[in-house]
């Protein structure tokens, strides 16, 4: 069906945090942020706000990549269909 065919934005997150609105709002290039997340953490794969799976990122060549480690929970699939 059209459905299974639309397409679908999704992103890796390796990390999230907090940082007073002042630091943002100052960042300049060149400026370096550091993460709470080692070379080890594992990325989430996201649709939206709707937590999919995670897994390890690496490289394949000269592209990142993302290896997943556990299947999308059918709650997660339900989420995503209902947001569609």
């Amino acid at each position: 069906t059209e459905l299974w065919s639309a397409p679908t934005t999704l992103r890796v997150v390796l990390d999230e945090f907090t940082q007073p609105l002042g630091k943002m709002m100052n960042l300049q290039v060149g400026d370096t942020l550091i993460m709470n997340a080692t070379p080890d953490s594992k990325a989430h794969l996201m649709c939206g706000d709707i937590h999919l799976t995670h897994g390890q990122v690496g490289r394949i060549g000269q592209k990142v990549a993302m290896r997943i480690e556990a299947p999308i929970t059918n709650a997660a699939k339900k989420r995503v269909l209902e947001a569609r």
